[in-house]
């Protein structure tokens, strides 16, 4: 029986948390020869302070992460997300996690108690709109040193997936 609920619960890990009825893990990629989309911009206050901008990360690697406390399969990469941009910052590459919490008084002592040494920003429903409407969380998209969409994943992952995508990217001509 334990290893019934351990399964399930694995498997549960990775699926995504519904934001409305349409979640679901899925993944967009632009292929070699489609154009991508610009991300769209945003300049929001930082949970811990501070200003956090698109646009001044242009020229980066950059990991949009939606995201809610409430969310199992969030929370769980949180841990990945910590790993990869101690691995990574150096190399040009930022993390920036956009909550879709409605109740914003605990946040901050949830970023010191999980450690996340990216910023946090809230994500109103219009930016959600913005990046084609967040059905499921975590929702994740890639944005390449240009500023555009790369690639867009639904649900969760383990951090080998988001490394191999981050290295990748890393290494694209500008």
């Amino acid at each position: 029986m334990d290893r019934v609920l351990l399964a399930a619960l694995f498997f549960l890990s990775f699926s995504a948390c519904r934001v409305s009825e349409n979640g679901g893990n899925a993944s967009t990629r632009s292929s070699v020869n489609e154009p991508r989309a610009a991300a769209a911009g945003f300049s929001l206050p930082s949970v811990t302070g501070g200003t956090v901008s698109l646009s001044e990360l242009k020229g980066k690697v950059v990991l949009i992460d939606f995201w809610a406390t409430w969310c199992g399969p969030c929370v769980y990469k949180i841990p990945a997300f910590i790993n990869l941009k101690n691995k990574y910052a150096k190399d040009g590459f930022e993390i920036i996690g956009l909550s879709v919490d409605r109740g914003r008084s605990q946040m901050t002592g949830f970023i010191r108690e999980k450690g996340i040494n990216y910023p946090i920003v809230y994500a109103d429903a219009e930016l959600q709109e913005k990046y084609g409407g967040i059905r499921g969380i975590p929702t994740t998209f890639f944005i390449d040193k240009k500023g555009r969409i790369a690639e867009k994943v639904v649900g969760g992952n383990e951090e080998i997936f988001f490394d191999k995508k981050i290295k990748d990217l890393l290494m694209e001509e500008e």
